[in-house]
């Protein structure tokens, strides 16, 4: 490989921000995708089903015991009300508003 394309690839990591937070709907609850968040260090802001029993998934365990606790102050305290947001910004950017892609 080039010298000169490691180094734009090095710049333009550098310059990625790292994901923190994933908010995603319940059709993101999957063992796999806690498991695969929690090794990578990112935090899981997905509303498990609502048959979710706790298992030994430590990331959705987390999130099912705090549900448990009270899902209004879950989605408060997670920012999982504000998914609504992401979603409407990709609706208008991905369409003309009018769900025309």
């Amino acid at each position: 490989m080039r010298r000169h394309t490691i180094a734009r690839r090095q710049k333009a990591k550098e310059k990625c921000k790292r994901v923190e937070k994933v908010i995603a709907d319940r059709g993101y609850d999957t063992h796999r995708i806690f498991r695969d968040m929690y090794e990578r260090g990112i935090e899981p802001c997905i509303l498990p089903r609502s048959s979710a029993k706790i298992s030994e998934n430590i990331a959705r365990d987390k999130v099912i015991r705090l549900i448990r606790r009270g899902k209004r102050a879950w989605k408060e305290a997670s920012g999982y009300g504000k998914r609504w947001l992401v979603e409407s910004f990709y609706f208008l950017y991905s369409s003309d508003g009018l769900g025309n892609i």
